[in-house]
């Protein structure tokens, strides 16, 4: 014989003890996740990178890396392209929208500059990571994150063709902890549309000795 059920009646305290319990298991699920992905960032792209790096050479392989990120990022742009605004301020909002989606966690700084260079007006956005997945405890001769560095380079610029906004960009990983910096830096330069990429060459030359990309046009 079965009675009918009747609710178990749980007292404030204990519902609060639950809530508690439920919420670290929703954060240890979180944070192992988090570890899980970033852990295959790390060893998917030191993968990529050292067989690029070993068929191609090294300047070639970087850049072969750097034009597949590119690809990437225009892509995932295009996916985006009903959700795009074409405020420049939202380049900030969108460098850390990246950043979390695809390395885990948010930057450890974020600043976005207006600069002048040779007469043209232009903006920067530099942010850092002290704990960078793309290059966690690899040493390399360097700079290793060219991946994620182009596909915010095929990124930004498929979303100025997209908005009808009349800028260009460059994006380049300037410091990275595979090479012994304290955190891997990146920065991507807004410059109006009829810039001359030689006026960024010569502004920049350390950003052209290994990765030769300029404009990402497709």
């Amino acid at each position: 014989m079965i009675t009918e059920g009747r609710n178990v009646k749980i007292g404030p305290f204990k519902k609060i003890r639950n809530a508690i319990m439920l919420f670290a298991a929703k954060l240890q699920k979180q944070f192992f996740f988090e570890k899980t992905a970033t852990f295959t960032i790390t060893k998917l792209n030191e993968a990529f990178v050292k067989t690029a790096v070993e068929s191609y050479g090294l300047k070639e392989g970087m850049n072969r890396i750097y034009r597949a990120g590119e690809e990437l990022g225009h892509e995932f742009m295009v996916e985006l392209a009903a959700h795009m605004v074409s405020d420049l301020k939202a380049s900030p909002t969108y460098a850390k929208a990246a950043w979390n989606t695809f390395s885990g966690h948010s930057p450890s700084h974020l600043e976005f500059k207006e600069i002048e260079i040779d007469g043209h007006q232009c903006y920067i956005v530099t942010f850092r990571d002290d704990d960078c997945p793309w290059c966690r405890n690899i040493s390399f001769e360097t700079h290793f994150c060219a991946f994620p560095a182009g596909a915010y380079n095929g990124a930004t610029a498929t979303w100025a063709i997209i908005t009808g906004t009349p800028l260009k960009f460059i994006v380049r990983e300037t410091k990275c902890k595979a090479v012994g910096d304290e955190y891997c830096e990146f920065v991507y330069l807004i410059v109006p549309e009829n810039m001359p990429i030689e006026v960024i060459k010569n502004a920049y030359p350390k950003w052209f000795e290994i990765i030769e990309e300029g404009y990402y046009e497709y």
